[in-house]
């Protein structure tokens, strides 16, 4: 914890300072798709989860050296506000506009994560242990406020070297089975 102490006539540069601090906690956005190590790209093949959304097909997300999430051409032009409790994306795109919001604890963990797209808002709320996603439990609310609710439970079969998946079991709403890969390249 970074404490500031400021005169009266400094205040506004000691909140922005302040914040510029808060902020930068949470600037590795590796963490946000629960990925460890130097990632430089991670493709997700999943069905369900977050870390592959709007397409529920293979997505890529990069990363910068330092850890921040790169534009990626297939989703979009891509624009980053981040605040204090939260991280949103904002995808415009030929193929579709979408925005995903990463909320996260005082500490800058993942708790929670919304998507909207042309199919609605998606609401996850995200369990897991031992820096693993364990549970994804997902309401859908169309654009015509219809709400359908989705589980995902999931097992780790493989990991790579620095500990993150590399494919795991998936069940979702305890009838559809499926394995998920995610192919992750490194910077060395």
């Amino acid at each position: 914890m970074v404490k500031i102490v400021c005169q009266s006539g400094v205040r506004l540069i000691c909140f922005v300072l302040g914040v510029s601090i808060a902020l930068a906690t949470v600037a590795d956005d590796r963490a946000l798709f629960y990925l460890k190590g130097p990632v430089k790209t991670a493709i997700f093949d999943t069905v369900l989860s977050f870390q592959s959304f709007p397409a529920n097909e293979s997505v890529t997300r990069s990363f910068s050296e330092d850890g921040t999430l790169l534009p990626n051409d297939d989703l979009g032009d891509m624009t980053v506000v981040r605040e204090s409790d939260s991280v949103t994306f904002k995808y415009v795109s030929w193929k579709g506009n979408h925005r995903e919001t990463f909320l996260l604890t005082s500490d800058g963990r993942l708790k929670g994560f919304k998507g909207t797209d042309e199919m609605g808002d998606f609401q996850y709320f995200i369990s897991g242990e031992n820096g693993d996603i364990t549970l994804e439990t997902i309401t859908v609310t169309s654009p015509a406020g219809t709400k359908t609710y989705s589980v995902g439970a999931y097992k780790v079969l493989e990991r790579d070297k620095y500990g993150n998946w590399t494919r795991r079991k998936a069940v979702i709403n305890k009838s559809y089975v499926r394995e998920e890969t995610c192919r992750i390249t490194y910077y060395e």
